[in-house]
């Protein structure tokens, strides 16, 4: 990798740690971001849209943002001793993400430059997931099954002694992590349908399911599930309001979710605040703890990883998700989650794997062309969604039928950005599968003979 053991300045008392150079190419970027921002707001009208809140939530929030505190002595508290190992590669993963986030851009262009007319229609699987998420009472049903087992999941929490952390139960035992992993993949999935189906429908029944699959998040022992939900319901609110919002609203709404976060983190004992002033138990949330860590966390594992280029098998054992990872000794070793933990330092059986911001685990795979190969297409299907979306939302199309052209490009956006949670598309497609077997013999008993 370039851009090794660079000079660092420090600030602030140690709260800053950046080589001055990259610190003002980092600004740039920033500052670009907006800027492109501020023009696509003042030509579409959308405040928000899908190709900003992609790219703020995926590289701006825990790539640029971070860049000056990643260094800090302060990631002491995450990392312990081997802090010091960050800042001799932080300048390389930074690059990594603005190459990709440059070459981003450039499928935009290509995209914008060779398409011209939207066409909005689903295809045959995009229809039988519309369709699914539409079945009023197929839908229902899933979900309070769902419900009740999570019911059932919560009281054998509480008798264990692990409400609100399960995770780490789960991922030492091999048998039962797959029951684990396809629970918390079925309650995302269904979450966000039933948000999709209360901006639909605004039927009561939904909106009361709708509240207590959120509520249910909070008990899987992961940050981003429940915060994944709220975000959910405020993005898609959003989006139907044709990316329009007022400002003190969203602000007020934000806030709420960054409360809930900083209470999912301290129910899950990752951090104390006894006797710690509140200021700094949020620039330790927000700068060195592990919430938005994956600058980093990609900085930390390329500081301890000396293997060669991966060349897919983190992919491959990805797609092969559906086989538990004890049944598989290729999935035992080139997981994502296995191979950075293991190179960490950390004991894989119990350490879900690092994340490694948006172009790591491409790099690790296929070096600096499959940052920009990635980049392109990434800035290309991107683009291409994001028109959909503003075309579907300009037409009043229902959310539902919505989602279902998004999805598919999600996931595999999502496969090669992180390919840790691919297993969730498998139960993705399991699920609609089953609701859509439901839906045959539904309509075939109601069918005249």
């Amino acid at each position: 990798m370039f851009f090794r053991n660079l000079d660092q300045v420090d600030s602030l008392d140690g709260m800053m740690s950046y080589n001055p150079e990259f610190l003002l190419i980092d600004i740039l970027i920033i500052i670009h971001f907006f800027f492109i921002w501020y023009l696509s707001y003042k030509k579409s009208g959308w405040m928000i849209d899908l190709w900003h809140y992609t790219i703020f939530m995926s590289i701006f929030l825990s790539v640029f943002i971070q860049y000056p505190f990643i260094s800090s002595p302060l990631n002491v508290f995450a990392l312990g001793s081997r802090w010091t190992n960050v800042a001799s590669f932080a300048e390389s993963v930074l690059v990594l993400n603005i190459l990709g986030y440059i070459c981003m851009y450039a499928g935009r262009y290509l995209y914008d430059l060779f398409v011209g007319k939207i066409v909005f229609k689903l295809n045959p699987l995009e229809k039988i997931i519309a369709n699914n998420s539409q079945s009023s009472f197929v839908i229902r049903v899933m979900a309070l099954l769902t419900l009740a087992f999570i019911g059932v999941f919560i009281i054998l929490q509480i008798r264990m002694g692990i409400l609100f952390n399960p995770r780490a139960f789960f991922l030492e035992n091999n048998t039962l992590r797959p029951l684990f992993n396809g629970l918390s993949g079925l309650l995302h999935i269904l979450t966000t349908y039933f948000i999709l189906r209360v901006f639909d429908y605004k039927k009561k029944i939904d909106i009361i399911v709708c509240v207590l699959l959120i509520i249910s998040n909070s008990f899987m022992g992961a940050r981003s599930a429940i915060i994944g939900a709220l975000l959910t319901c405020l993005i898609w609110y959003i989006y139907k309001r044709r990316g329009r919002i007022n400002l003190i609203k969203f602000s007020g709404i934000v806030s709420g979710i960054f409360i809930v976060l900083l209470a999912a983190t301290t129910l899950r004992g990752d951090m104390s605040n006894d006797g710690i002033p509140l200021s700094s138990i949020i620039s330790f949330f927000l700068f060195y703890g592990n919430s938005f860590s994956d600058l980093r966390d990609g900085a930390f594992f390329f500081s301890c990883y000396d293997g060669d280029f991966l060349y897919g098998k983190t992919y491959l054992a990805a797609l092969m998700s559906f086989v538990p990872r004890f049944l598989s000794d290729f999935r035992e070793m080139w997981s994502l989650g296995v191979v950075t933990a293991s190179a960490a330092g950390f004991n894989p059986v119990e350490h879900p794997g690092l994340r490694i911001s948006t172009f790591g685990e491409v790099f690790l795979n296929f070096g600096y062309f499959g940052v920009m190969l990635l980049g392109v297409m990434y800035g290309w299907f991107l683009r291409k969604y994001d028109c959909l979306l503003k075309y579907a939302m300009d037409r009043e199309m229902l959310l539902t039928s919505t989602y279902s052209k998004i999805f598919i490009f999600t996931a595999i956006i999502s496969l090669f950005t992180s390919s840790a949670g691919f297993f969730g598309f498998y139960v993705f497609l399991v699920m609609n599968f089953i609701i859509y077997l439901i839906r045959l013999i539904v309509r075939y008993l109601n069918s005249p003979l």
